[in-house]
């Protein structure tokens, strides 16, 4: 009777490591328990809003690009990262727009450093922070002395420390189907440029119009923080800036309310953390009719 009760319990473990296995790559379960170390800007990290009313019109800071353009934007934000990037939403000065106003806004990436409660941003300038006491000096010369919204930003869960970092693409596979088209093909880095031209070679035909939009779409990072921003950096273009959500187990939702023909509008994915600096995020896509998946193969940053 005992040899017949061990039998049991040896398959009901065996059973048990079965479905633990088959369950590694779907359902809700992570591939394993990884716990990375903060990013390395963490304790700096916060989100600074210029939404102070001064006369009836928001004190925003007035940002001179560098180069031959010499175009003025109002700094509506910044996002000072868990992993040293300053993310940037800046307006037309002209437009007097608001940061809801999507339109009109344009995405910044820089690097910062903090010492003492200052930013130093190369190819931008200084912020000296003191509650919501705010003073920029531009790297023109120009200065900025006003209040903001500021706001230090926290991560809740082991999963969203291990997200707020800056990642490198190592590889995508993208996959589309509908309408008769059913193609897949992997990729070194991400080029958006290269993936809709493999689409639309395969027959995604919606896509034809948006190609000459994609040019220097390539990208140099993704960013997720602690304020649940999502950003996606390029070597090429301005950054396009969403926001996530982590409704359970692996699952994903994100949003971004302006884009491009990849990366827009809301949706759902799923990632892992399957070792130490390294994520794979799954991300469901809808292309113009067409059902598209794009799956990334991160690592880390710093």
């Amino acid at each position: 009777m005992k040899k017949f009760y061990i039998i049991i319990a040896i398959a009901v473990v065996s059973l048990f490591a079965l479905s633990s296995c088959n369950n590694k790559n779907g359902g809700d379960s992570q591939v394993k328990d990884v716990v990375m170390k903060d990013g390395k800007t963490k304790a700096a990290a916060k989100t600074v809003k210029f939404d102070k009313l001064v006369d009836g019109e928001k004190d925003m800071p007035i940002f001179h690009e560098e180069g031959e353009s010499g175009n003025e934007y109002n700094l509506g934000q910044v996002e000072f990262t868990e992993d040293g990037n300053a993310a940037a939403q800046l307006l037309p000065v002209e437009t007097k727009a608001d940061v809801s106003d999507l339109g009109n806004i344009i995405n910044k990436v820089f690097t910062y450093t903090e010492s003492g409660g200052t930013y130093t941003i190369p190819g931008f300038g200084t912020v000296t922070i003191s509650g919501n006491s705010v003073h920029i000096a531009f790297e023109d010369g120009s200065t900025f002395d006003g209040t903001a919204t500021v706001n230090p930003t926290t991560t809740s869960s082991v999963n969203e420390n291990n997200l707020a970092r800056t990642w490198k693409v190592d590889k995508v596979i993208l996959s589309v189907s509908g309408n008769g088209v059913s193609a897949m093909k992997s990729f070194n880095g991400c080029n958006l440029y290269e993936m809709a031209k493999y689409a639309v070679d395969n027959g995604v035909t919606s896509l034809q119009d948006q190609l000459d939009k994609l040019e220097g779409y390539n990208v140099a990072n993704i960013i997720f923080t602690g304020a649940d921003s999502f950003i996606f950096s390029f070597t090429g273009a301005d950054a396009i800036w969403g926001s996530f959500s982590l409704p359970s187990g692996n699952k994903i939702s994100y949003t971004f309310p302006e884009g491009n023909a990849f990366i827009h509008g809301s949706a759902s994915g799923e990632y892992e953390f399957p070792a130490d600096k390294k994520m794979n995020v799954i991300l469901n896509l809808s292309l113009n009719g067409y059902t598209a998946k794009v799956e990334f193969a991160l690592t880390a940053a710093n």
